[in-house]
């Protein structure tokens, strides 16, 4: 909204300089004009015809800026999830990518009829009301295993389908299970990421969705049924994080 004022401002203002050049322009022509003949008033009229396409160019680049600066400002919304304090520098690679692209590219894929009401019931519902909904259902519907446990191998990342089927996951298939659902619902992948840190509460490493709302950052996590904005999560150190448009590495400024 601010961006949008400001560039109704700037065009306000630019029209407002045209019209008090072009009336000004009119005055001094008209006291001028003794003789339609006389040189001065000839060399006047071609100065008033470069001040005029002076103008004119003038208008045509402020408005070149005005309309250039949505899409800027969408590209730097879009670009870095700096979240729970901290700053996100984008990474090209990370021992987590194909992980990630696997659960990204994969659909919803799943026919239980608790998914298709869950989704039916929140499909009109506010974006904070869907994502409280998502998060504790997704939280009871399924039961913390570690993938030892589960699939016996280390750090595998299940699809919606999979964690829903068996019921059973850990935390970055609970992120990645509501990331799906979110997404079957509408809400756009370039506002949800996929964070990878460590929960310093329990002493381990943890994974969370997280969602843009406007100008915040709200968190889904399978510890609490409750959704809360970054900063409010005060125990959790990012590391890594994984969105539509890439990969990013957190760390906090160094302190002066």
């Amino acid at each position: 909204m601010a961006l949008f004022l400001a560039q109704l401002f700037l065009l306000y203002t630019v029209a407002i300089a045209v019209i008090f050049l072009r009336r000004e322009v009119a005055k001094l022509s008209f006291r001028l004009k003794v003789a339609s003949v006389s040189p001065g008033l000839r060399q006047f009229d071609r100065l008033s015809g470069r001040i005029t396409v002076l103008a004119i160019v003038c208008l045509f680049l402020s408005m070149l800026l005005v309309f250039s600066a949505a899409p800027a400002s969408a590209q730097t919304l879009s670009a870095s999830p700096a979240v729970f304090g901290t700053k996100a520098l984008p990474i090209a690679r990370t021992p987590l990518d194909g992980r990630w692209q696997s659960a990204k590219q994969a659909g919803l894929g799943v026919s239980d009829s608790g998914v298709a009401a869950l989704i039916s019931q929140n499909r009109n519902a506010g974006r904070d009301e869907q994502l409280a909904a998502i998060n504790s259902w997704v939280n009871g519907r399924i039961k913390y295993t570690s993938d030892q446990a589960n699939y016996g191998q280390a750090d595998v990342w299940a699809t919606a389908a999979r964690s829903l089927q068996s019921g059973r996951c850990d935390c970055e298939d609970y992120a990645i299970a509501k990331f799906q659902i979110l997404r079957s619902l509408g809400v756009a992948e370039r506002d949800m990421f996929l964070v990878v840190g460590r929960a310093r509460s329990v002493r381990s490493d943890h994974a969370v969705l997280v969602v843009r709302v406007g100008a915040k950052y709200r968190v889904l996590d399978n510890f609490t049924n409750k959704v809360v904005d970054d900063f409010q999560m005060i125990d959790f150190l990012p590391t890594f994080s994984y969105g539509s448009s890439g990969s990013w590495l957190h760390g906090f400024a160094a302190a002066n």
